[in-house]
C-alpha cells in the first residue's frame, strides 16, 4: 500500500478517506453556489429589478471575493490549521448564504455574495491542501480524481436545485429558498469537518504567523483593478471608458508586487506568494492553462442556463434538469481522468480541451441551425461533450501541476491555481456575457437570442484554442526534457 506523507507508518486510513469525504462535501458546497446562481438570474432580475450589471455582480462578485481570498488563505493554511479555516470558511459561507435569502434589493443580494465568495475563498485552498498531504502516488490521482466528480455532481445538482426552489416558491421567493437551503446543509457539512478531520492537518506549522501584510494588499490592489473594467462591462457603465484606466493600475500594482516579494524573500522572510514556484515552466504553464480553461468552460454554464430560459422558453426547472447530462458526462470522465492521469499525462488533458472546443462549436451550430422541437436535444448533446472534456481537464490539469509542489506549500500553491481560476471565470463571464445581452448585431430585443449565445460562445472558442496551444507546448516541453 502506498503511504500517506501524514500518516506516519499508518497508511491512507479510512481515517483519511473520511477526512477527504468531508473537505469534499464541503467543496461541493461552495462550488454548487457559483453554478446553481446561473439559473436564478432571471427570477431575480425580475423580483428585485436587477439591472445587467448588478446581474453579473451577482455572478462575479462572488468569485472576486473568492480569488482574492484563496492566496493568503492557502498559506495560513499551509502554516497553521488547515481544519481551522475549514470551519471557519464554512460559517462564513453559511452565514453569507442567510442573509442572501434576506435580501431587500439587488445591491443587499451583491453584498452578501461578496461575503459568500470570502468564505468559500478562506475553504477552498484547505481541501487542495488536504489532499496533497494526506497521499501520494496513485492514491492522490484517485483523489484528486473524486474531487473533479464531485465537482461535476455538485454542478449539475446545484441548477436543479435552483430549479426545483423557483419552481416551488414562485419567481418571488423561489431563489430565496435556494439561498436558505444553504443554512442546515452548512450546518450538517461543518459537524462533519468538525469530526472528521484532524485537527492540525498543516505541515508546515511555525511559531510566528508572518503574513505578509503589504503583499496581500498590492496583489489585492492588482487584481481588483484588473477585473473591475471586465465586469462594468453592460448597463450605463459600459458608457464610462474611464474604467478602462484601472487595467493600468493594474499593471502598476503587479509590476510592485513582483518587486515586492522579492524583496520581501531576500530579507529572510516568507513571501505571500514565493516567486520560486513561476520558474518551473511546468506549474506556469499549468497554471495558465487553468485560467484560460475556466474563461472557457464556466461561461459556457452560465450561457446556455440562460439561453435554455429565454431562448427556448425552458422554465429554471427545467434548464437544471438538461444540465445533468454534461454533469453526469464530467462526472464519469473526471473518474476515468483520475485512475489515468499519471498513466497518460497531458495528452488527457488535452483530449479534453479539444472535446470541450468542439461542444461550444457544436452548441452554436445547434442554436443557428436545429428546428425548434430539436434544438433542446441537440443541445443536450453537444453539452454532455463538453461535459466530458471538462471532467477530462480540471482535476487532471491541477494533479499534473502540483505533482512535483512540497506538501509544505501545496495549499499555496493550490490556492495560486484556484486563484487563476476564478481570474478566468470571472474575465470569460465578463467577455461573453455582455455579448449575449448587447450583440454586436443588435441590442436587447433586436435579435433573437441565439445570436447573442453564439458570438458568447465564439469567445469561449478563443479561450479553448489558448488553453490548447499552452497544454501542447508544455506536452512538447516535457517530453524533450526540459
Amino acid at each position: 500500500m502506498i503511504r500517506s506523507r501524514s500518516g506516519a507508518g499508518r497508511g491512507t486510513s479510512g481515517r483519511n478517506w473520511a477526512a477527504h469525504a468531508a473537505s469534499l462535501a464541503a467543496f461541493c458546497f461552495v462550488v454548487m453556489e457559483a453554478t446553481k446562481i446561473n439559473v436564478a438570474l432571471e427570477p431575480i432580475r425580475t423580483s428585485l429589478g436587477a439591472t445587467p450589471t448588478q446581474l453579473l455582480l451577482v455572478v462575479a462578485g462572488y468569485v472576486l471575493t473568492f480569488g482574492l481570498t484563496l492566496v493568503p488563505a492557502g498559506r495560513i493554511g499551509d502554516m497553521r490549521s488547515r481544519k481551522a479555516l475549514m470551519v471557519i470558511g464554512i460559517a462564513v459561507f453559511t452565514v453569507a448564504s442567510a442573509a442572501c435569502a434576506l435580501a431587500w434589493n439587488a445591491d443587499a443580494l451583491v453584498g452578501a455574495r461578496l461575503l459568500a465568495g470570502v468564505g468559500a475563498g478562506v475553504l477552498t485552498p484547505q481541501v487542495v491542501g488536504q489532499i496533497q498531504s494526506l497521499f501520494v502516488g496513485r492514491e492522490r490521482g484517485m483523489a484528486f480524481g473524486q474531487l473533479g466528480a464531485a465537482t461535476a455532481v455538485s454542478t449539475a445538482v446545484g441548477p436543479s436545485i435552483a430549479g426545483l426552489a423557483v419552481t416551488l416558491g414562485g419567481p418571488e421567493d423561489g431563489w430565496r429558498w435556494m439561498f436558505w437551503a444553504n443554512v442546515p446543509i452548512g450546518i450538517a457539512i461543518l459537524a462533519a469537518v468538525a469530526i472528521l478531520v484532524r485537527k492540525g492537518t498543516a505541515v508546515a506549522p511555525v511559531q510566528r504567523l508572518d503574513m505578509d501584510i503589504v503583499g496581500i494588499v498590492l496583489l489585492g490592489t492588482t487584481l481588483v483593478s484588473l477585473l473591475v473594467p471586465f465586469i462594468l462591462t453592460t448597463g450605463a457603465e459600459s458608457d464610462r471608458p474611464e474604467r478602462w484606466w484601472l487595467l493600468l493600475v493594474a499593471g502598476a500594482g503587479s509590476a510592485a508586487f513582483v518587486l515586492w516579494e522579492r524583496n520581501y524573500e531576500g530579507c529572510g522572510r516568507l513571501p505571500l506568494v514565493p516567486l520560486a514556484l513561476f520558474r518551473s515552466a511546468h506549474y506556469r504553464n499549468g497554471v495558465l492553462t487553468s485560467l484560460t480553461f475556466f474563461a472557457a468552460s464556466f461561461p459556457t454554464l452560465t450561457l446556455t442556463s440562460i439561453y435554455l430560459q429565454q431562448g427556448l422558453r425552458m422554465t429554471a426547472f427545467e434548464a437544471g434538469l438538461i444540465s445533468f447530462l454534461p454533469a453526469i458526462a464530467s462526472a464519469t470522465a473526471a473518474s476515468f481522468a483520475g485512475r489515468m492521469v499519471y498513466r497518460v499525462g497531458r495528452p488527457l488533458v488535452l483530449m479534453g480541451l479539444l472535446l470541450a472546443l468542439i461542444s461550444s462549436v457544436a452548441l452554436a451550430v445547434s442554436a443557428l441551425t436545429a428546428p425548434p422541437g430539436a434544438a433542446i436535444w441537440a443541445i443536450a448533446i453537444a453539452w454532455g461533450l463538453g461535459g466530458a472534456g471538462v471532467g477530462m481537464v480540471g482535476s487532471p490539469n491541477q494533479a499534473l501541476t502540483l505533482v512535483a509542489t512540497a506538501p509544505g506549500s501545496s495549499g499555496l500553491a493550490g490556492s495560486v491555481m484556484q486563484l487563476a481560476q476564478r481570474v478566468g471565470t470571472i474575465v470569460g463571464v465578463a467577455a461573453c456575457l455582455p455579448l449575449y445581452y448587447y450583440p454586436p448585431s443588435g441590442g436587447p430585443g433586436q435579435t433573437p437570442p441565439e445570436v447573442g449565445y453564439v458570438w458568447g460562445l465564439a469567445v469561449t472558442v478563443l479561450f479553448y484554442v489558448v488553453a490548447i496551444t499552452i497544454g501542447v507546448g508544455d506536452w512538447r516541453r516535457s517530453r524533450s526534457g526540459r
